[in-house]
Order: C-alpha cells, then sequence, then structure tokens
C-alpha cells in the first residue's frame, strides 16, 4: 500500500513481488538435491542388494541414523522451500471500516480471515527498515498477537503529519517501533489491559 489512505471504508491488496522467491528456490533446489544424493546412493543398493540390507539388519544403529539424517536434511531444506513456494502466491486484502478490519491471507496452501474491532489494536508505529535494497518507512497497526499485525503504507519517508493523520483516521495513537518486536504472554497481556489476547 502507498500514501496514507484519506477516507473510510477502506480496502487495499498486499502482494509482495515473486521474483526474489523464485531466485531463491533456484538456488536451494538444486543444492538440496546435492546434499540428499549421498541418501540416494544408499537407497540403490539398499533396494537392490540383500546383503546390504542384511548388513543393516545386524546393525539397527546405522539404519536409525540414514533415516534421522534423511529426515534431518528433508526438514532443513524442506521448511525453507515450502515457506518459499508460498511467498510466490501470498496475497493479503486489507478491508478497514467503522465495525473494524477484516484481513484475508491467501497462499499456495491456505486461504484465512479473521476479525478484530480497531479498539483492539495498540495503536500504529512508524517503522523505518533497512536492508541492501536501501531504507523504506512503513505505518504498521500493531496488535497485541503479532500475526495480526497490518500493514497500511509504505513510502521511502514518512513525517509526523503524515503518522497523525493515519492515527486520526483510525481514531487510535502512535506507539513505538519497539512494539513490533514484543512478544505479549496472553496472561501478561490481561494483566496490562484488562482483555485476553484474541484466539486464532
Amino acid at each position: 500500500p502507498a500514501g496514507i489512505p484519506a477516507t473510510l471504508p477502506l480496502r487495499t491488496l498486499q502482494a509482495a513481488s515473486p521474483s526474489a522467491s523464485i531466485l531463491k528456490l533456484a538456488v536451494l533446489l538444486p543444492a538440496s538435491l546435492a546434499l540428499l544424493f549421498p541418501f540416494l546412493l544408499i537407497a540403490e543398493p539398499l533396494a537392490s542388494s540383500d546383503t546390504f540390507r542384511a548388513a543393516l539388519n545386524a546393525r539397527p544403529g546405522a539404519a536409525i541414523q540414514l533415516v534421522l539424517g534423511l529426515a534431518f536434511w528433508t526438514l532443513l531444506f524442506g521448511w525453507p522451500m515450502k515457506r518459499m513456494a508460498e511467498s510466490i502466491a501470498r496475497m493479503r486484502t486489507v478491508k478497514i471500516d467503522a465495525a473494524g478490519i477484516e484481513v484475508t491471507d491467501t497462499s499456495l496452501f491456505q486461504h484465512h480471515t479473521w476479525r478484530a474491532p480497531l479498539t483492539e489494536f495498540s495503536g500504529i508505529a512508524h517503522h523505518i527498515r533497512t536492508s541492501l535494497s536501501g531504507v523504506r518507512h512503513e505505518l504498521v497497526l500493531v496488535h497485541p498477537d503479532r500475526d495480526k499485525n497490518v500493514l497500511m503504507a509504505i513510502a521511502p519517508r514518512f513525517a509526523q503529519p503524515d503518522v497523525d493523520q493515519l492515527c486520526a483516521l483510525l481514531a487510535c495513537r502512535e506507539v513505538s517501533s519497539r512494539e513490533l518486536y514484543k512478544f505479549h504472554w496472553p496472561a501478561v497481556t490481561w494483566m496490562r489491559t484488562g482483555r485476553p489476547v484474541p484466539a486464532g
């Protein structure tokens, strides 16, 4: 989302560029296959040689090590590859009106929608993200549950009047960007705010 929204209701569609994920997959896939190659060399005689199977049966510890090694490499490379594949088609639809906010997250493997009143959010955080690509300013609607933080606007730079304008539109206060990195235990949040962290 670019720019500060002026009025409600508001509907934005957020999607990342898939090129970075495709490039990472192109590097990770050959690397994972190369590291799995020794297991393939073992699997071939295991499938065709009675002597090899008998040797493994005589040494069950070696068989367990092979299975654990294969499971470790599969998890080590399979999980990042799944996350990258999801990010290629990841999309978020945000709808905000006077009644609250509705967010729909869509990816290759899931479709999830949640709703919350605006009073459930802590406020707007002005977050400055620095990467190899440069500096990016973000305005984020902060929720006690970090998974429910909502990116509201992106720009090369935001001034204080921009933050004030968004806070006035959503009837919330400005909060520190440190709130984005806090982990809130449900019991602590309940004691601090008097209301529990919503589930889901």
